[in-house]
């Protein structure tokens, strides 16, 4: 465990507020030279090959992805990169800290008013990245399989250890699982790689003004997720943990007017990622414990094999 107040001796810097702390990682608010700050460490000896570098890397991509954009495309961005590092026992990164409200806050009352104010920038933001071509060094983590849990060339990679406490607790049962995994691998031909966010929801997003998102936590960015993987992401937990499911129609319908793209190519690349997201949605609902119906409406959407169920 890490002295975080000799840390921020070290440096001069002044601890603010302590945000979060979880199995991976501490969060806190510190004053530098910078003002406030966000302060993310890992909480464990692991080295900064991990989720802090990817989170990194995606903040500096970002901003160079904006910076190439059309002036009327700049409405979102990622979080400045001050200062990163590793330390004999933990890695660590400091970046501006978004002191603005969340674009969406599943904890206050009226949060579906906002999820309908911004959903057509949320969905614009998708759709802008979809168009984006990123070229990096192929020897990059980006690239690598090792951490990586929904590989473009593996989408079932996580599938069991997710489903493990959900089968015990007969949330869903080995029939189904089947079904699912032999569509997914039905599909699988059709999936390529791109730049995907990982975890793209409003809630880890901000409004930094009335033309400006910004949107943080990128330690799931990768290169080698499924193409379409932040649209079935934000899809499934619009429909499950966000209780939207109008609202999660409502996007898949948007992304498809804006990006004009042919139905059936889509959803033959759509359908397994979105079916591998029913899984996950199925594991993160033993621990929520509020969704498993919307879980399972999930799958058997994917089983039906047909896009006008999702709109």
């Amino acid at each position: 465990m890490i002295e975080i107040q000799d840390f921020l001796k070290d440096r001069g810097w002044e601890l603010v507020e302590k945000k979060t702390k979880t199995r991976r990682f501490l969060t806190f608010v510190v004053n530098t030279p910078h003002g406030n700050s966000f302060l993310k460490v890992t909480n464990s000896e692991t080295d900064l090959r991990t989720e802090i570098e990817t989170e990194i890397w995606w903040n500096l991509t970002l901003k160079k992805i904006v910076q190439q954009l059309p002036q009327d495309k700049q409405i979102f961005r990622a979080p400045e990169v001050w200062a990163y590092g590793q330390e004999q026992s933990f890695g660590w990164y400091l970046s501006e800290y978004f002191d603005k409200p969340l674009l969406v806050d599943l904890r206050a009352p009226g949060y579906m008013d906002s999820l309908e104010r911004e959903l057509d920038n949320i969905v614009g933001i998708l759709v802008t990245l979809d168009q984006v071509r990123v070229e990096t060094n192929p020897g990059t983590s980006l690239y690598s399989e090792q951490g990586e849990s929904a590989p473009y060339a593996n989408l079932l990679k996580k599938v069991d250890s997710w489903l493990e406490k959900p089968l015990e607790a007969g949330f869903i049962n080995s029939e189904r699982v089947d079904q699912g995994k032999a569509l997914i691998e039905k599909y699988r031909r059709y999936v390529k790689p791109a730049l995907q966010h990982g975890d793209f929801v409003p809630w880890h997003m901000f409004r930094l003004d009335k033309n400006t998102i910004g949107i943080v936590d990128g330690e799931h960015a990768s290169l080698i997720k499924p193409r379409f993987y932040d649209l079935a992401y934000l899809y499934t937990r619009l429909y499950t943990k966000a209780h939207t499911k109008e609202q999660a129609k409502m996007a898949l319908n948007l992304f498809l007017e804006k990006r004009t793209l042919d139905k059936r190519e889509f959803f033959l690349q759509f359908l397994p990622v979105v079916a591998l997201r029913s899984f996950g949605m199925h594991a993160d609902s033993f621990h929520d414990n509020d969704y498993q119906n919307e879980a399972r409406e999930l799958l058997d959407f994917c089983l039906k094999e047909n896009l006008s169920v999702f709109l």
